[in-house]
């Protein structure tokens, strides 16, 4: 059986709402794409040196919970990534929650000023 994708797209330019999400759940993926702050273009993220990271932690929270990579779409040339949550990731308490997202230049870090703000619910308990 396939599993439908019900991505989560952001735009990372200004303030954004909190994406939902369940807790215990592998889904939704999270779409963004980044824009060069001066020309308001795309970034083109497609040199193999170069790699995009969102860190994720509950909201007041200095510990990092997961750091994850994310994958170019379409080469890197539009500025698009898509981050999946890995196995267990979402496996935490009800709570406002951060993502950070940064890109390692071939060494050189710059991280993206604004936070995606996530708001996870618990979920439904089991039928017994």
């Amino acid at each position: 059986m396939s599993v439908p994708d019900f991505p989560t797209s952001v735009d990372l330019r200004g303030s954004l709402p909190p994406i939902q999400l369940v807790a215990g759940d592998d889904r939704p993926d999270i779409f963004v794409k980044l824009f060069d702050a001066n020309s308001v273009d795309p970034i083109n993220l497609a040199d193999p040196t170069i790699s995009v990271f969102m860190k994720f932690r509950e909201k007041g929270n200095d510990l990092t919970l997961q750091d994850i990579a994310g994958a170019k779409l379409d080469g890197g040339f539009k500025g698009e990534i898509k981050f999946e949550w890995p196995p267990l990731a979402l496996d935490v308490t009800a709570g406002r929650y951060e993502g950070e997202v940064y890109v390692n230049f071939a060494g050189e870090i710059q991280t993206c000023p604004t936070l995606l703000k996530f708001k996870v619910r618990e979920d439904f308990a089991d039928v017994v």
